[in-house]
């Protein structure tokens, strides 16, 4: 994996978290869970600047998730929590999306030989992200 597909995958993985945290701070009327999800979608949009300003460098721009993933994201957003609202199921939501979004990133960092220490630290950065997203999210549970 090259830095330039790496960098790609973060804006990626940090679109996709973001996206749905939009649709729960819409949904939800817990106002601690809207400040703990308004805070990880600030998160995840300076990850993706980041990831953005860097692919700059490379003269590429992001390419975000396919139209279709992020459908089918929200759809599956809605009949979850048109079943269930609640603030326990809207934190186990996030926690399994971090949760793929950390597997996903590991796995993909395991392929990576690129020679820009930038966008390797920027993965990391969003893992740390991640995890911390997760563990604050469990107050919810």
């Amino acid at each position: 994996m090259t830095d330039q597909q790496l960098l790609q995958l973060i804006y990626k993985n940090a679109e996709m978290g973001r996206d749905g945290l939009e649709k729960l701070i819409e949904r939800t009327d817990d106002r601690s869970l809207r400040r703990t999800l308004a805070r990880q979608f600030a998160e995840y949009q300076d990850v993706m600047n980041e990831a953005k300003d860097r692919l700059a460098d490379f003269k590429e721009e992001p390419k975000g998730a396919p139209g279709m993933v992020k459908a089918s994201q929200g759809m599956m957003t809605q009949m979850m929590t048109g079943v269930d609202a609640s603030s326990t199921k809207m934190a186990e939501m996030v926690i399994e999306g971090s949760t793929q979004g950390v597997i996903k990133l590991t796995r993909e960092m395991h392929d990576y030989e690129g020679v820009d220490n930038r966008a390797r630290e920027l993965a990391e950065k969003l893992l740390r992200t991640e995890q911390s997203n997760i563990e604050r999210l469990r107050q919810f549970l």
